[in-house]
């Protein structure tokens, strides 16, 4: 394997178990089994290096099935494109390559670096972006911001909170570590839709969920 290929890989497994200021270069190297020099040649330093470790795990979650465009499919009904929304994204939360995108995720939220705002641009936004026109495309016109907001945590927020705090969550005495994923992709589009019809959004009953 080459040098750059197995000092990437140890950082990734490092990095991740003890985040960027509790992983030293001279650990990442002996676990590589290169010389400490390599990674200014390859890398061009230890912040530089976590910020490729940090696109390389950006590159496995590219690698899922791509968000729904709704643009694409003008014919689908709101209320489906949404529902197709969620069943996307809760599946996309429990992929193998997700968690360990959220790893890195809480440990940036626990000591941020230059490296979350990439992540807040490159991943967080786009999705966030596409569910808010979702629900905007549901409510009322002119539906205050308050309340588009109020929708959208509704959607993103209990898997969301799942996710970040499942270090937490796995020690719970309640907890179950089994989820049932296509019960809790129903559930979250049934809760969307009863929330949105509170507000005054017209919905046609007749969309359909998938995850069967």
């Amino acid at each position: 394997m080459e040098t750059k290929t197995r000092i990437l890989q140890a950082a990734v497994e490092l990095f991740e178990l003890h985040g960027v200021r509790g992983a030293s270069i001279r650990d990442i190297c002996s676990k590589a089994e290169a010389n400490i020099a390599a990674v200014n040649y390859y890398f061009g330093g230890k912040d530089a290096l976590y910020a490729e470790v940090i696109r390389s795990v950006f590159a496995q979650t590219f690698e899922l099935e791509p968000m729904p465009d709704s643009s694409q499919t003008p014919e689908t009904s709101k209320e489906q494109h949404l529902c197709n929304w969620i069943d996307w994204y809760i599946r996309r939360q429990f992929d193998a390559r997700t968690m360990k995108f959220m790893n890195f995720v809480r440990l940036e939220i626990a000591d941020p670096t230059a490296m979350l705002q990439e992540i807040i641009d490159t991943v967080i936004n786009p999705i966030f972006t596409e569910l808010r026109t979702l629900v905007i495309n549901i409510l009322p016109e002119g539906s205050p911001e308050s309340l588009i907001d109020f929708h959208c945590d509704q959607v993103n927020g209990p898997i969301l909170k799942r996710m970040l705090l499942e270090p937490m969550n796995s020690r719970m005495p309640s907890s179950s570590s089994e989820i049932d994923i296509n019960a809790t992709i129903e559930l979250t589009q049934r809760s969307a839709m009863a929330t949105l019809k509170a507000s005054g959004a017209i919905i046609n009953d007749q969309w359909q969920c998938n995850c069967c």
